[in-house]
């Protein structure tokens, strides 16, 4: 395509950024906007580009392939290693805090709603996994994931998701007596 996009428009069209892998960037741009991957996380490359978007002020599509998926089969989204798995699921709340922080900052009103709608979709996700997911969390962690929503003030979920099923789940969710019920009861048909 010859197309120019913005970050903004492309986001409010209904992208999703996904992975960084197959994208490319000028140095000047990052460097220039001190954009860099967060230390420490799992799914950087993500919640980079959810940084990086709407400040991109030209970005245009190609259809030459420049990336080739590769299937690791020792990946941490496939480990069955509980350390790794909880890492990664400190790394998605982390990334649910940050899209809300963006929700804050100094965007459109429309810009602000699609990142506040991304975190609760992220976050409602989490908790969905929590109840059909095959890897055992201990529910004192679920409770401990809770606190820290609360603290974060991400929890209980307000406003809407990117879905309509999940709005459904919400009033579910929010209760977090009955989520945690819920949890509890699923546990037992489960392990």
């Amino acid at each position: 395509e010859n197309i120019m996009y913005t970050g903004e428009q492309l986001l409010l069209l209904g992208l999703s950024p996904g992975s960084s892998c197959d994208k490319l960037f000028s140095r000047f741009f990052l460097v220039s906007n001190s954009f860099s991957f967060k230390m420490g996380i799992i799914h950087e490359d993500v919640e980079f580009l959810f940084r990086v978007y709407p400040t991109a002020k030209r970005i245009k599509y190609s259809h030459i392939c420049g990336y080739v998926y590769y299937y690791n089969t020792n990946s941490t989204d496939r480990s069955l290693d509980f350390h790794k798995i909880k890492r990664g699921i400190d790394s998605d709340f982390y990334i649910v805090h940050e899209l809300m922080c963006l929700s804050m900052d100094s965007y459109s009103p429309e810009l602000k709603e699609y990142y506040k709608k991304q975190s609760n979709s992220l976050l409602c996700s989490l908790l969905l996994s929590f109840l059909w997911n095959r890897r055992y969390i201990p529910l004192q962690d679920i409770k401990k994931y809770l606190l820290s929503c609360r603290v974060w003030s991400i929890y209980p979920i307000r406003g809407k998701t990117m879905s309509k099923k999940s709005d459904c789940l919400l009033p579910l969710f929010n209760i977090e007596v009955c989520y945690l019920f819920l949890n509890k009861i699923l546990r037992i048909f489960r392990y």
